[in-house]
Protein backbone atom coordinates (compact mmCIF):
# COMPACT_ATOMS: atom_id res chain seq x y z
CA UNK A 1 0.00 0.00 0.00
CA UNK A 2 2.83 2.66 0.71
CA UNK A 3 4.24 1.88 -2.62
CA UNK A 4 0.83 2.57 -4.64
CA UNK A 5 0.73 6.11 -2.30
CA UNK A 6 4.48 6.65 -3.62
CA UNK A 7 3.25 5.93 -7.03
CA UNK A 8 -0.11 8.40 -6.80
CA UNK A 9 2.43 11.45 -5.07
CA UNK A 10 5.33 11.09 -7.74
CA UNK A 11 2.20 11.09 -10.56
CA UNK A 12 0.45 13.59 -8.95
CA UNK A 13 3.77 15.63 -8.12
CA UNK A 14 4.73 15.27 -12.00
CA UNK A 15 1.35 16.81 -13.00
CA UNK A 16 1.88 19.06 -10.80
CA UNK A 17 4.88 20.82 -12.04
CA UNK A 18 4.27 20.33 -15.29
CA UNK A 19 0.58 22.04 -15.78
CA UNK A 20 2.15 25.40 -14.89
CA UNK A 21 5.16 24.74 -17.18
CA UNK A 22 2.61 24.01 -19.77
CA UNK A 23 0.72 27.36 -19.42
CA UNK A 24 4.43 29.19 -20.08
CA UNK A 25 4.81 31.16 -23.42
CA UNK A 26 7.88 29.87 -23.28
CA UNK A 27 7.28 25.84 -23.14
CA UNK A 28 8.44 23.68 -25.66
CA UNK A 29 6.73 20.96 -24.97
CA UNK A 30 3.53 21.18 -26.80
CA UNK A 31 2.78 23.13 -29.94
CA UNK A 32 0.60 25.86 -27.87
CA UNK A 33 0.62 26.18 -24.72
CA UNK A 34 -2.77 25.71 -22.01
CA UNK A 35 -4.87 28.63 -20.64
CA UNK A 36 -2.89 30.02 -18.03
CA UNK A 37 -5.69 29.60 -14.99
CA UNK A 38 -6.25 26.00 -15.93
CA UNK A 39 -2.35 25.29 -15.52
CA UNK A 40 -2.44 26.81 -11.89
CA UNK A 41 -5.43 25.36 -11.38
CA UNK A 42 -4.78 21.45 -12.46
CA UNK A 43 -1.30 22.71 -10.80
CA UNK A 44 -2.34 23.44 -7.54
CA UNK A 45 -4.45 20.87 -7.03
CA UNK A 46 -2.16 18.19 -7.86
CA UNK A 47 0.37 19.19 -5.65
CA UNK A 48 -1.75 19.76 -2.96
CA UNK A 49 -2.67 15.81 -3.45
CA UNK A 50 0.91 14.49 -3.92
CA UNK A 51 1.47 16.15 -0.70
CA UNK A 52 -1.60 14.17 0.79
CA UNK A 53 0.02 11.00 -0.64
CA UNK A 54 3.25 11.87 0.17
CA UNK A 55 2.66 12.10 3.88
CA UNK A 56 0.89 8.81 3.88
CA UNK A 57 4.60 7.37 2.95
CA UNK A 58 6.58 9.93 5.24
CA UNK A 59 6.27 12.41 8.14
CA UNK A 60 5.44 16.32 6.96
CA UNK A 61 9.53 17.71 6.21
CA UNK A 62 10.05 15.03 4.41
CA UNK A 63 6.76 14.69 2.20
CA UNK A 64 7.44 18.63 1.56
CA UNK A 65 11.17 17.52 0.71
CA UNK A 66 10.16 15.08 -1.78
CA UNK A 67 7.74 16.81 -3.65
CA UNK A 68 10.44 19.94 -4.04
CA UNK A 69 12.86 17.54 -5.22
CA UNK A 70 10.18 16.17 -7.62
CA UNK A 71 9.25 19.67 -9.28
CA UNK A 72 12.70 20.58 -9.42
CA UNK A 73 14.08 17.94 -11.02
CA UNK A 74 11.40 17.61 -13.70
CA UNK A 75 11.57 21.49 -14.17
CA UNK A 76 15.33 20.68 -15.10
CA UNK A 77 15.54 17.69 -16.78
CA UNK A 78 12.22 17.17 -18.66
CA UNK A 79 12.53 20.54 -21.04
CA UNK A 80 16.02 19.83 -21.59
CA UNK A 81 15.13 16.46 -22.86
CA UNK A 82 12.19 17.94 -24.90
CA UNK A 83 14.76 20.36 -26.31
CA UNK A 84 17.31 17.56 -27.14
CA UNK A 85 14.39 15.59 -28.87
CA UNK A 86 13.34 18.49 -31.24
CA UNK A 87 17.22 19.49 -32.10
CA UNK A 88 17.44 16.09 -33.52
CA UNK A 89 14.35 16.02 -35.53
CA UNK A 90 15.39 18.78 -36.87
CA UNK A 91 19.02 17.33 -37.74
CA UNK A 92 17.07 14.51 -39.75
CA UNK A 93 15.02 16.88 -41.98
Amino acid sequence: MTILFALLAVLSGAIGAFAPYLSSPNQKMLERRIPLQRGVLVGSAALIASVVFFLQTAGPATSIYLLLTLVMLLWSALPLFFGWLRYRKSRRS
